[in-house]
């Protein structure tokens, strides 16, 4: 795992080294299940969920990529409770058992708002994710070693695509205490201007801040970067993608993956 000095220079440059077993170990994921594709025009899905990336879904590819990294409970989110049943029949193709999946109902808070609404399900740390990013493994295991060994909020930060204007990202250049450590997949100049965005692994204690935010993505990450209780790791792929842009490039990473 890495260990992160909290004032380093940007980007941060972590060393890998031994934690002992007593270190909080990330095994549960919260995974809001939707999106209407709402500012896309190139979606064949109603939902962002099952929108099918090469032979799989991107709900099934998320999963997947999560049950890899060691995610062993999983909480789905979901927004219209007539999916249900295809949301479960999905996940347990990808792995999880029924005992292992939890499900819960959006409250109309947002998808920001949904730890809140999970809260008594929660674990003491979990990802937070939306059910369209299909991230691989490596992505999500880079994030839990990160919380785990410098124990703040972690999010994926990706370069900014011109002419995105998707509101769950935020520009760090206004996040101070904020260190940016790069992912093995980032390739891009690490100078250049970098989004905060999902998927996120959060401890308990930054809910607080959550509700404190009013469930605003961009005020919760401002927040939790004010009392540094954030890190970010740059990545070489998309947040989940709201954009036709994105979702091409989502495709073509995802073609280069499973080749």
């Amino acid at each position: 795992m890495w260990h992160c000095k909290d004032k380093a220079p940007l980007p941060l440059q972590c060393e890998s080294v031994y934690y002992p077993l007593e270190m909080p170990i990330v095994t549960q994921a919260l995974v809001a299940v939707g999106g209407r594709a709402t500012r896309m025009t190139r979606l064949h899905a109603t939902v962002k969920a099952f929108e099918y990336l090469g032979s799989q879904s991107a709900l099934h590819l998320t999963l997947i990529g999560m049950k890899r990294s060691g995610i062993r409970q999983i909480v789905l989110a979901i927004d219209n409770p007539g999916l249900t049943e295809d949301i479960k029949l999905v996940a347990t193709e990808a792995g999880f058992t029924e005992g292992q999946i939890s499900i819960i109902h959006d409250r109309e808070l947002g998808v920001t708002g949904l730890p809140f609404v999970a809260e008594r399900l929660l674990a003491d740390s979990f990802i937070f994710d939306a059910s369209h990013s299909a991230l691989p493994a490596a992505i999500y295991s880079e994030l839990i070693a990160l919380h785990q060994s410098s124990s703040r909020a972690v999010t994926t930060g990706v370069a900014r695509v011109a002419g995105n204007n998707s509101r769950h990202i935020l520009s760090p250049k206004e996040l101070k205490n904020c260190p940016v450590v790069e992912s093995q997949t980032w390739q891009g100049d690490v100078h250049t201007t970098v989004c905060a965005a999902l998927p996120m692994v959060l401890a308990r204690r930054h809910l607080m801040a959550l509700v404190a935010s009013r469930y605003n993505i961009g005020n919760y990450i401002e927040s939790l970067a004010q009392s540094a209780e954030l890190a970010i790791l740059l990545s070489g792929w998309p947040p989940e993608f709201d954009t036709d842009e994105e979702l091409l490039k989502v495709r073509v990473l995802n073609s280069i993956s499973t080749a």
